[in-house]
């Protein structure tokens, strides 16, 4: 029985992988510009794989223009469509938001444009937890400056708004900071803003 469910779901798979081929075949082609545009006009009306590879095509390029790194921000939401099957009865560690794996691998001139959005408050809240996550991500070595980034971000907010937006950010990475018990003292003094 397992053995069969097995073999139908690699059937299922090579199927769709056959069709996304196809469907996508001419983003393999395209320079990163090709892809801004492609994601700029029709993203929103594009079968969903081929803005997943869109989207990753693009992070491959890392690329390093604000306008560029703004628009996969702007796709922070955009979630990988998984069949049915897979999202029931498997679990995965891949990450389902493709931008947030491009924004990786754009690094950290990604970090501006990041605190930006999240100060300006335009972002929905799948999109504003990535950005959290994905700021959390780029300091993994030290996390605690992502929390005295977001901290020192906020207090240079030229708005009370903006304050508020980034200082809420900020009380969110101390939350992810502080699930190493060994860090929670960091954490915390850094979202007071203290570097320790």
């Amino acid at each position: 029985m397992l053995r069969r469910i097995g073999v139908a779901l690699a059937l299922v798979l090579a199927i769709c992988g056959q069709t996304y081929a196809a469907d996508c075949e001419d983003l393999n082609q395209m320079s990163p510009e090709g892809l801004v545009n492609f994601l700029r006009t029709s993203a929103k009306t594009a079968d969903q794989q081929c803005v997943v590879k869109a989207i990753k095509g693009l992070g491959a390029s890392r690329p390093k223009e604000r306008a560029t790194i703004e628009l996969l921000i702007d796709l922070l939401d955009f979630r990988e469509p998984q069949p049915e099957l897979l999202r029931k009865h498997f679990s995965s560690s891949h990450e389902p938001f493709p931008a947030v794996s491009a924004l990786l691998s754009v690094g950290t001139p990604a970090l501006e444009p990041l605190i930006a959005r999240l100060q300006s408050g335009r972002m929905t809240d799948t999109a504003r937890e990535n950005a959290i996550r994905l700021i959390f991500f780029l300091h993994t070595k030290d996390p605690v400056k992502a929390v005295l980034l977001l901290r020192k971000a906020a207090d240079r907010a030229p708005t009370q708004v903006a304050f508020a937006e980034l200082e809420s950010a900020a009380r969110d990475m101390a939350k992810l900071c502080s699930r190493n018990k060994g860090r929670k003292v960091n954490c915390e003094a850094a979202l007071l803003g203290v570097d320790q």
